[in-house]
């Protein structure tokens, strides 16, 4: 879980050699619907995305914050993120999240 939390942190990442790159998102259609999250999970998912996007906005914004301030904030914005995330997803999806990922690695070796 902890390892999926420090992923979670970088909301997207690149999973892939210089051949061939998968672009991976945990918020994109193509995640939720191969861990089989409903249309209400997904609507809530989505609220959780706009909400963090608006507040990293606002922390980028903010000229009051130093380099160093913003790096914390958008860690603490990521972290809570992350953490209304997964208490949408029940025990078997978060499964089929670490085993959609471990697929999307193994494909790219």
């Amino acid at each position: 879980m902890k390892t999926l939390f420090t992923m979670l942190l970088l909301s997207v990442c690149m999973l892939g050699n210089a051949q061939t790159k998968i672009k991976f998102s945990y918020y994109s259609v193509e995640t939720l619907d191969a861990i089989g999250a409903t249309q209400e999970q997904k609507d809530k998912i989505a609220v959780i995305r706009v909400e963090n996007e608006t507040k990293i906005r606002a922390v980028k914004n903010d000229a009051t914050l130093n380099e160093e301030q913003k790096k914390a904030a958008y860690a603490d914005i990521y972290k809570a993120g992350g953490t209304r995330y997964f208490e949408v997803l029940s025990k078997e999806q978060k499964q089929n999240l670490n085993a959609y990922i471990a697929k999307l690695k193994s494909e790219n070796k």
